[in-house]
């Protein structure tokens, strides 16, 4: 299974999920992922790298990365664009 049907999976299970979605050249995202390091992540957080899913990143419309989307039942919540501190990923991570 390729890491675009595993993502529709994760988002169309009706449970609460974030979508983190990196690149891995790209500074801002080694230092997003730095960040990320330090915060407890569980079973509801997923990270994909963009050009595993890059037609899903377009049709979802994400134009920068990082970006991380948060997901209720199936649709999408809310999305954050760009580098952020520790405390900012914790606390859109904790509205999960």
């Amino acid at each position: 299974m390729n890491e675009s049907n595993n993502l529709s999976q994760i988002i169309n299970s009706k449970q609460s999920v974030g979508i983190i979605i990196l690149k891995s050249d790209s500074f801002s995202s080694k230092l997003f992922k730095s960040r990320l390091d330090s915060i407890k992540l569980d079973k509801s957080v997923r990270i994909f790298e963009l050009a595993n899913i890059i037609y899903y990143a377009e049709f979802m419309n994400v134009i920068s990365v990082p970006a991380v989307m948060i997901f209720h039942n199936g649709k999408l919540d809310s999305i954050h664009r760009g580098v952020m501190s520790t405390d900012e990923i914790s606390q859109i991570i904790g509205t999960i």
